[in-house]
This record gives structure tokens, sequence and C-alpha cells, in this order.
């Protein structure tokens, strides 16, 4: 991809416009009443909304909805509670077990419960000190709510206002991240790569793509304006996503012995052919990306069924050049063009006004998280991995309030706990990951 098309696609990122929302939604309240002359209260509603943001991911309209009202219930009842206890530290120190380890369990609902319980864990830390006086403690709970409220306000009208935009820059992703796969399944024909070292990359990569295709069917299979299929787009949407569903797994499913591949047919010239026609690939993939992120008609840049013929003619050339046999040469062939086909097909959709979806089904493509008082008292176990963390959790935090309580730090004592908060995860490797990036 080129250097400007690189600077334009990230531009028209899911990251980006997440990026300029949060900021322009936590920012506009603070400059606002700083104009007004009351910064103190303006800086209230915008940690509210910037609370409110991380209950905001990627998903359908109704479950992002729904995630942001519990978050600003969440918010204020939290911060009413907090502001409340901070005269006893007795009360507030069996709050901070308490809620922490409540919050912290929502996890068993899913990702998106959990952000609503790190707001949760984080709002009880920032109003542990009185850093800005906002009148009574109803009413500073009330701007922090007032702050989450228009953040979602914000969202869900821009949201209304382009309501395929979320689902094309998901999918654009999801091209991006398979376009990374077939790079690493072309170094295989490289003949002084590491396989093993590939190998490690390839599986790093197919975790990302599944993340990544979670998240996707989330918002096509639960967004009711694309289920309806009521415009050629949103039908697009989904064909193009059922076509690379099935070319990521059958390029996943094909593995070959490729060290041996390597010592039989490195010689020959179609070896380095498979892996230019497999990169041309990948890039017509992010070709795909690229335009689905501006929201343009894509143009391919390969013809790639002229380069198959290509292929094949090399290859029919090389099986009089070796004394093995090139059986298993073929097999990738015809693999190769089966992708070749997935790619046409996903281009061919685009100067088709009337496409039309085979997909019936939608329930199995998935999860469904439900709010039962049994899933969360089927958690309350040691053999859970979420009560672990949970109890872990509040543990920590309520050491790390009495470390803070027996030196003075003045205002900032509400920094380590903010930073537990932030670094403490359910995996230890998660975890550390996190504490090298919070010191850096």
């Amino acid at each position: 991809m080129r250097p400007t098309r690189e600077v334009q696609h990230f531009i028209y990122s899911q990251h980006f416009s997440n990026g300029l929302r949060i900021t322009f939604g936590t920012l506009l309240p603070a400059l606002l009443s700083f104009y007004l002359g009351n910064l103190n209260i303006g800086i209230i509603i915008s940690l509210g909304a910037l609370y409110t943001s991380f209950a905001d991911t990627a998903g359908p309209v109704s479950h992002r909805r729904n995630a942001m009202i519990a978050a600003v219930v969440v918010i204020f009842f939290t911060a009413l509670i907090t502001k409340l206890l901070n005269p006893y530290p007795y009360f507030i120190t069996i709050e901070l077990f308490i809620l922490c380890f409540l919050y912290a369990m929502l996890a068993v609902y899913g990702p998106r419960a959990a952000a609503v319980g790190t707001a949760g864990m984080l709002m009880i830390a920032v109003n542990m000190q009185d850093l800005r006086e906002t009148g009574s403690i109803l009413q500073h709970a009330g701007f922090m709510a007032l702050g989450g409220i228009w953040y979602a306000v914000l969202s869900l009208a821009i949201t209304q206002f382009r309501p395929y935009r979320l689902a094309q820059q998901e999918l654009a992703e999801n091209l991006h991240e398979v376009a990374t796969f077939l790079r690493i399944k072309a170094s295989f024909y490289e003949l002084k790569t590491d396989t093993q070292e590939s190998f490690k990359k390839l599986i790093d990569q197919q975790v990302k793509i599944n993340e990544r295709q979670h998240n996707l069917r989330e918002i096509l299979f639960k967004s009711k304006i694309i289920v309806k299929e009521s415009t050629n787009i949103g039908r697009i949407l989904l064909v193009v996503f059922s076509d690379l569903i099935d070319l990521f797994e059958q390029s996943m499913a094909t593995q070959y012995d490729y060290k041996d591949i390597r010592n039989k047919f490195g010689h020959l010239p179609v070896y380095n052919e498979f892996k230019i026609i497999i990169i041309r690939l990948a890039n017509e993939l992010d070709n795909l990306s690229y335009f689905f992120a501006t929201n343009k008609r894509p143009k391919p840049l390969h013809d790639l069924q002229a380069d198959l013929v290509a292929l094949k003619n090399i290859l029919d050339e090389s099986e009089g050049m070796s004394d093995e046999n090139i059986f298993v040469l073929k097999k990738i062939l015809i693999n190769v063009r089966n992708l070749v086909n997935h790619i046409d097909r996903m281009y061919g959709y685009f100067g088709n006004k009337n496409v039309k979806s085979d997909i019936s089904d939608l329930s199995k493509f998935v999860d469904r998280y439900d709010f039962d008082w049994s899933q969360f008292r089927n958690n309350l176990t040691l053999k859970s991995d979420y009560f672990r963390h949970a109890l872990r959790f509040s543990i920590v935090m309520v050491m790390g309030f009495l470390i803070a309580n027996s030196f003075e730090f003045g205002n900032h004592s509400y920094w380590n706990l903010l930073t537990i908060g932030v670094i403490l995860k359910p995996g230890f490797s998660l975890s550390k990951k996190c504490i090298f990036q919070r010191l850096t």
C-alpha cells in the first residue's frame, strides 16, 4: 500500500474516528464551561463523558446504547456513594472491596459489561479526592452522569447519521488483517525464511483475525438495518464478509510441509511464482480494505485470472525440471485459484445493483450474552477464572488504598488506584504487557 494511501486509510479508519469522537465528546464540556467561567463543573462533566466512552465499544447500536446507559447509572451511584463515604476511611475500604469485586465480576457477561465495570472501578478512584468543588454531593454525581448522557447522545446521533459506517470500517480492518495473514503465508515460499518463526506469526495473526471477525459479526448480524437487507450496501457488507470468511478458512486449512516442499521444489521457477501471486492476493485485499474504509467503489490492482494462467504454464514447464512428483504443487495451485475466485467475487459485488445474500440463519454467527443471576452465581467459586480475578483485583485495590493512606501523597494518592485499575488484567501476560506500557 502506498504511503499516501496508508495515511488516508488511517484517517478513514475506525481507530481515528473513535479517537475524534471521544476527544470531542470529552473536551467540549470542559471548553464550554471554561468559556462560561466555571471550569470545575466542566471537568467533572468531561470525566463522566470519558468513562462512559469505555462502554462504547464496536457492536450493534442497541447493545452500545444499553451499555452506555448502564455506564451512566454505574457512574452516578458510584460517585454518589464514594463521595458520601469519603470522610470515613473504614467504610470507604469496605466499599472499595465490595464494588471492585462486583464490577470485576461483570466480565462474566462479556467484554462490553466488563468495560462498564472498568468505568465503575475507576470512578471510585477519581472520587476519593475532592479535587474540584462542584456544590453538593448530589450535584457532583449529577454532573458526572450528565457527562455520560452527553457522550451517549453524541455517539448514538453519529451512528444514526451514518448507520453503515461502523460496519464498513470494521470490515476494512478484517480485510487488512487477512491480507497480513496471506503475506505471512507467502513468506513460506522464501528460501531463507525460518518456517518455525513464520508459524508463530501465523498463529498470532489468526488470533487477531478471530477477534476482528467476532466484532464484525456482532455489528452485522445484530444490526436490524443490515440484517433486513433493505439497501444494496447492507447486502454487499454481508456477502463480502461471507466470502472473506470462506477465503480465510480455506487459507488457514491448507497447511503443507513447507520445509519439505522447499527442499524438493525450491530450485524451480514456479516456487517463487507462488509467493508472488499470494502477495498479489494480499495486495488486492488491502486494496478492498482501503476502498471500504474510504467508502468508494474499488478497482482491481491486478488481472488475477491472467496471473493464474501464467502460473499454470510455469507449473507445467516445471514438471519436466524435477524428478519429484509435483502433485503437491498442483494442489497449491488449486487453492490459489479458489482464493482468486473469492476475491473476484468481492469485486464483482460492487458492479451489481441487485446483490442477494444467501445467509439465512444469522443466529449461528453471533454469541449471546444472557444477563441472568444464575450466570453470576455459578461463577462464585474459586474454580472460576472470573471469580479469582475479581477477588485478586479487589484485594490489591484495598492494599493500594491502605498504602496510599499510610503515607502523605497529598491530593494525588488516588493515582496508584488508577494504575492498578488500568494494568491488572485476568491474565498474567496481559498484565505484564500493561505494566510495561504504563511505565513507558
